[in-house]
């Protein structure tokens, strides 16, 4: 009877020690797989971002294209382009033409001595 009792006992030791094995290596290996889940969730994640778009501004564009807005020729569009230009101010420079020099924009209502040193890098005669 001893000889059973003994057998058993060192049968559950010998299943404890089994399992405490698996259950040690399969805790090693779901860390691993959360560890490579959470990189390819970031990885998603990133994809899923919208892209980043920068607009030039309307100042940029201008500058980009390096050429001067004839503020005689230009029409509305052109006119409106212009950092701090509207549409209503656009239409009083178109009919307050012809123009003689830039400074004569000063005289528009609508447009400041500020408003003509931020354009007038941008405007000609």
């Amino acid at each position: 009877m001893w000889f059973f009792t003994l057998l058993v006992a060192a049968s559950v030791l010998w299943l404890l020690w089994t399992i405490n094995q698996n259950s040690g290596d399969s805790l090693d290996k779901q860390t691993a797989i959360l560890a490579e889940l959470m990189k390819l969730n970031k990885n998603i994640e990133e994809l899923n971002k919208p892209p980043i778009t920068i607009q030039p501004s309307q100042t940029e564009i201008i500058k980009s294209t390096e050429s001067l807005i004839n503020i005689n020729k230009a029409d509305i569009n052109q006119l409106t382009a212009l950092q701090g230009i509207g549409k209503s101010t656009a239409q009083k420079i178109i009919e307050s033409r012809p123009y003689s020099n830039i400074t004569a924009l000063a005289e528009v209502p609508g447009i400041s001595q500020e408003l003509l040193d931020k354009i007038s890098s941008m405007i000609e005669c």
